[in-house]
């Protein structure tokens, strides 16, 4: 009976904990190490649990992967040079030895307490948006900006500090791409699971999120944010009638033109505070991308399916496999690239890509990867 009690509260602490990750996670992201550090001190305690994770997961690479990746890093200090850096990287990847075995536990939660822990994420994304915009007014108000930018660019540096990396620069989580992925991750949560807000306030929050998300995120990850949104549409309502093809075309122009109106920004964030459609080349790039966007959800509507759905997945994975060995094959002068913020990352795979080609068996150690890609 007191082994029933003790396990009973391990498994109360284990929820809290959890909730604690999630709100964390998209908050105060340094301090989720520690946190998932005790979430796996109430699996071992649990005991039983380890037993039911090795018997039922031990066929499943996909779940065992992560450990082993994490030894094989490991086994990469041997002869890694930066002893240092490896070390402190190896820490860093310390989730991935972690992550099965504590998350296992998540099974046996009901879907009360898991709504519970996505409605926290969803809050902790929330936070932190706020936070960001908040911090922009303040800085307005503060004025320190004026003695460093002349009174000429007083726009155009509080219209970037609203967009990609600078909107979330004062953030733990100061990488617009990873925000964004939280952020996305979110929205789904809210189409998906519809009893964690009203719905007044999941509507209020979910235009939050996708406003924040397109000033993040560069066009394509936009873009695919109304794709996202569009499946899950069609996932949440289930049945098509001629009244969700319609509320689905609405939401597909709102959403279709908020992004490529706020994508004119990230071309020329310098033109003026709103974009009053007085360039050609604009017009069009926001009259194209509507029709695109509707195009994909109309297409999607009509023949939507999991098969489908599935069939698009793998394909995508194919093309980007197929793109990795034509990097890892064919030569590339990469001295004929001019700088910029997409051909750094094409120079930055292939470099890696070559990196594996010329030690394709053990590897670089893993205190030595930035000193080689360098």
């Amino acid at each position: 009976m007191e082994t029933t009690i003790f396990m009973s509260r391990v498994n109360t602490i284990y929820f809290y904990l959890l909730c604690l990750y999630a709100f964390l996670t998209p908050t105060l992201n340094n301090l989720t190490p520690l946190v998932l550090g005790l979430l796996t001190v109430c699996t071992i305690i649990d005991f039983k649990s380890i037993k039911l994770f090795i018997d039922k997961e031990k066929k499943n690479w996909i779940v065992i992967a992560l450990p082993i990746i994490f030894v094989l890093l490991s086994l990469s200090l041997l002869y890694s040079d930066n002893t240092d850096v490896g070390w402190a990287l190896l820490l860093k990847k310390t989730p991935f030895l972690l992550f099965p075995f504590a998350l296992y536990k998540t099974s046996e939660l009901n879907n009360d307490a898991l709504n519970k822990i996505f409605k926290l994420f969803v809050l902790g994304c929330v936070f932190t948006i706020l936070y960001s915009y908040i911090y922009v007014l303040y800085e307005y108000i503060e004025g320190s900006y004026k003695k460093i930018h002349h009174s000429k660019n007083h726009l155009v540096y509080f219209l970037n500090r609203l967009t990609y990396h600078d909107l979330v620069s004062k953030n733990r989580v100061n990488h617009s791409i990873y925000f964004g992925a939280y952020i996305l991750f979110a929205i789904a949560l809210l189409k998906t699971q519809v009893k964690l807000f009203s719905k007044k306030y999941n509507v209020i929050i979910l235009n939050l999120l996708f406003i924040t998300l397109i000033l993040l995120t560069p066009l394509i990850i936009a873009v695919s944010g109304i794709v996202i949104f569009t499946v899950y549409h069609i996932l949440k309502k289930k049945i098509f009638v001629k009244e969700i093809r319609l509320s689905l075309l609405k939401d597909n122009l709102k959403w279709a033109f908020i992004v490529f109106y706020i994508f004119i920004w990230k071309i020329e964030p310098h033109l003026e505070f709103f974009y009053v459609f007085n360039n050609l080349k604009y017009n069009l790039i926001i009259l194209f991308g509507i029709l695109f966007s509707v195009g994909v959800g109309q297409l999607v509507y009509y023949v939507f399916s999991y098969k489908l759905l599935k069939v698009s997945v793998i394909s995508i994975f194919v093309l980007l496999f197929l793109v990795v060995v034509l990097q890892f094959i064919v030569p590339m002068n990469i001295d004929n690239y001019q700088l910029s913020n997409y051909t750094a990352r094409i120079i930055n795979n292939y470099t890696s890509l070559q990196i594996i080609k010329n030690n394709f068996i053990l590897g670089v150690g893993i205190g030595d990867v930035q000193d080689n890609i360098v």
